[in-house]
Formats: structure tokens, sequence, C-alpha cells
């Protein structure tokens, strides 16, 4: 996941304002998925391909609530805390010794980078988002980021209770209890009492070696392992680690993924960590986290399965329930932009998985070659059964893309990228007709330069959706058309 200072170039990414709200969001990313699509760009298809990934990327953040609202509030912390002091801190009150509130299990992020976490590879530990370890599922990646803290007894402390600046042992524990096989936890633990404890965090700081790489023992060492849990002075919310027995030895986060105790921390390295709820993992789900697993289940990675069958799974629609309602409109431009793992066919509303199941080590798909690659129909194809309501002309017109008072100010440019790929376009005329039903109301008038395009247009928008809509196409009398009588 991004971090807090890219969070400009997201919006920018998406041609969208920092205040746009979740529709304006979910417009721009459809309207520029259609325009830089490779297949609509084949002079240029690299550059099409890395510009729908950045698409992707912005939009798997500001599109997803949770992830949006994290990224802002961290945004908004570290700006109130350096707009205050410019050298970065601020006044913390005297904290009580008791005010430490943390949830029984956790994960540990650097301030200024949501989606990155303090995790378990092997036996040692590092800072890493979902992209780092792309071959890992969901439960695979956030089972190795649940921590907890063991309080250890002293002076200040006799009774062991969460304080501050007390010794305390940050320990990896195991607390899902159930999954399925779509690789999501079910289940969490509800006491620590019982989670077992895979190791400690435990670093090789000795007098006068100033940096030690993280590493998870089984056994603890006091000096190797007692950290001072201390608020950050930089925002408050956040937290830092120190070394017990080393003063000014702190975790710090060296981008890209280096975690190490330090007391020689670089300018790029972030000292700063904001603890959250391991049961908030689950605002980190991506739609393909839950509608792959849905859609193998189904047998979708070796044949096509209906796309209302997949969101019939019940983590699909949790997950849709919690992120927002998706229209089949939506599912297509998802698709199209995701088109190297789904092969989707939206006049029949069907979905095959591209990718290989290599958890199982079943080879691709054996199937017929798509007609529809990627969601944009071929208007090509020869096999596709469409009735002509009179001789083709070269003056198409569409109906029910659009309902009534839904015509914007983008919906021109869009249907002007979608079709003028079936040959030169002369004109596109929208018309909205007052007294119609809804699904008559706009019409979408296109002019061709050959009755051949016309042709491919037509046969390529009867039938599809759009938004729920399923399109219908009519050829246009020429000469009613040249007079502007557009209500025949």
């Amino acid at each position: 996941m991004v971090s807090v200072d890219k969070l400009d170039e997201l919006y920018a990414v998406l041609e969208v304002p920092r205040n746009a709200d979740a529709t304006a969001i979910k417009a721009s990313y459809r309207k520029l998925v259609l325009k830089y699509h490779p297949d609509k760009n084949p002079d240029n298809r690299e550059a099409s391909e890395q510009k729908i990934r950045a698409i992707n990327n912005a939009y798997e953040v500001l599109g997803n609530t949770a992830k949006r609202k994290a990224l802002e509030s961290q945004a908004a912390a570290i700006n109130i805390a350096y707009t205050r002091h410019p050298t970065g801190l601020v006044t913390v009150h005297e904290q009580r010794t008791a005010d430490v509130v943390l949830p029984r299990s956790f994960m540990i992020c650097p301030l200024g980078h949501p989606g990155r976490f303090l995790r378990v590879v092997d036996r040692t530990i590092a800072f890493q988002s979902r992209n780092d370890v792309k071959n890992v599922d969901f439960e695979g990646f956030f089972s190795a980021t649940r921590f907890a803290m063991q309080w250890l007894p002293n002076k200040n402390n006799p009774d062991r209770f969460p304080k501050f600046r007390c010794p305390v042992v940050v320990q990896n524990i195991e607390d899902f209890v159930g999954s399925n096989n779509s690789g999501m936890a079910t289940s969490f633990r509800s006491s620590m009492v019982d989670a077992p404890i895979v190791g400690s965090l435990s670093f090789g700081l000795s007098p006068g070696v100033l940096s030690s790489d993280l590493m998870l023992a089984r056994s603890v060492e006091p000096a190797c392992s007692n950290v001072l849990l201390i608020p950050s002075p930089n925002v408050p919310g956040a937290y830092r680690f120190e070394a017990d027995f080393f003063a000014s030895h702190f975790l710090a986060f060296d981008p890209p993924t280096l975690a190490q105790m330090s007391g020689d921390s670089s300018p790029f390295s972030v000292m700063d960590f904001v603890v959250i709820a391991s049961n908030d993992c689950l605002q980190f789900l991506s739609a393909d986290d839950v509608m792959i697993p849905a859609a193998r289940s189904l047998g979708g990675d070796h044949n096509y399965v209906k796309l209302t069958s997949v969101c019939e799974d019940p983590h699909v629609r949790a997950f849709f329930q919690r992120n927002g309602i998706w229209d089949f409109g939506d599912f297509e431009a998802y698709f199209a932009a995701h088109c190297e793992t789904w092969d989707y066919r939206p006049d029949e509303r069907i979905v095959c998985l591209r990718s290989l199941d290599d958890s199982k080590g079943k080879g691709a798909p054996k199937r017929e070659a798509p007609q529809e690659p990627c969601g944009k129909p071929d208007a090509k194809r020869s096999n596709k059964s469409v009735k002509f309501n009179r001789d083709p002309t070269r003056i198409v017109c569409l109906t029910n893309l659009v309902g009534a008072g839904e015509v914007d100010e983008d919906l021109h440019e869009e249907i002007v990228d979608e079709v003028q790929t079936h040959g030169k376009l002369k004109r596109c005329v929208i018309k909205e007709i007052e007294g119609l039903p809804d699904h008559e109301a706009v019409r979408i008038f296109l002019e061709f330069e050959k009755v051949e395009s016309a042709t491919e247009a037509y046969i390529t928008m009867s039938g599809r959706f759009f938004g729920g809509r399923k399109v219908k196409s009519q050829f246009y009398d020429e000469q009613l058309f040249q007079k502007n009588d557009l209500e025949k």
C-alpha cells in the first residue's frame, strides 16, 4: 500500500480532487479503465498496461472506504504534528503510567505507511505489504502480523499492568482459530490465554553495536527482548518501542522492508507506529481475496461460471456489504482492469479465472479462447446472433444505456471511446426525450463513415450490459438523422 506522502499522487492518477466522494471516484475509475485498456491502445500496449496497473493501485486504496480513511487520518495526524512544530515535535502531556489501552492481539504499522505491517518471515522480521508477497493469501499474510504484549514485573509495575515505560516482551502469536478453503479467517480467539506463542521479538544489541535487525526467538533473553512502550513525541495516539537495556535505541522501519532496533536511525527511518486490532485486518481485504476462492469453489478455474453464483458466496456478500454494492457495470470495469486474472463475458454475465492455481499445482484451465476478452465484446465475431431492425445504415441508435436524468458531461466521451475502434465515427449525438419510458428516454446516435463500421458497432453494443442495463441497438434512417429528426 502507498505511503502517506504519496497520497496526492493517488488522487492525481484517478483524476479526482482530494475531497471527491465515493461515487465520483468510482465513476472516474470506470472511465479511465475504458480509456486506457490495452485492447483500445494496441499501438502502445505496454504503456497502457502500466497505466492500468497504476489506476488499479490507486483505486485499491481510494475505492476502499476503510483504507482511504486510514491513509487520510494518518496524513492529518502527521500534518498537525509538523504544522505545530517544524521540527516535528509536539508537547505530550505527562501521561499516567496506567494509560496503556491496547487490543489483546494487534498489528504494528509504521506511521505514514498504512497497509505495511511488522511481519514474521521464517525466523526474521520485516515490514511488508501484500504487494511484497503476492503469492501469499489473505490469511497467510495476516496470520504472521499478530502480536501481543507480555508485561514484566519491576519495581514500578509489580502487578504487571499495562503501563508506559515499563518492560514488556512483544510476542508473535497464533490467534486464528478457524478458516475456510478461501484463505480467510472465519473466527478469532476471544482470549489471549489460549493463544499459542510462536516466539518473541529479539535483537542483537550490545555495547558499541548501534543497530541490529529484528528476529524471532523461542527463548527470551531480557537484554535482547525487553522493550519499553513509549507515547510518540510526534503524533498523539502513536507509539515508540525502546530497548529496555539500551537507552535511545528504538524500533525503526527503514523502507522498503527493513525492521531493526537502532540507535542511529537515518533521516528516512520511521520510529513512530500505530497499533491496529488484529480483527481489523478485514478492512484490508480486496475483491480478489473473496472472489477468486468463490470462483474456484464453483469450478471457475476450469470453466465459465455465472457471476451471480460467485456473488452468492457468503464471503463475497459480506465484502460488498462492507465496501458498497456493485452493479454489473462496476464488475465489468473491474474485470476489464484485471484482465490478467479474469476473463469476463458481460452479455452472458459469466466469468472464468485466467490465473494458475499455484496452491494446488494445477495448470491453466483448458477452455476455448474467450470471445470477449477482458470484458470487451469482439465486434467482428460471426457467431453472435443479432437481429437487425432494418437494413443497415451508417446511423446506429442506442437506448437503455443510461436512464432519464442520467446524462452527464462524461457520457459523450465514454461512448466515443467505446465505439470508435470499429471505424471512423463522424458524430455522436445524445438526445433525451421527455415523456418516454426510462429505458427509451435517452437515445444515443452514432454516425459512422461506413455502413460496415456501423454494423460492427451495432453487433458489439446490442445486448451489452452497462450499470445493470441491457443496451438495445437499432439502425436509424439517415435522412431523418440529417434533418435532426431524432424522435421517430
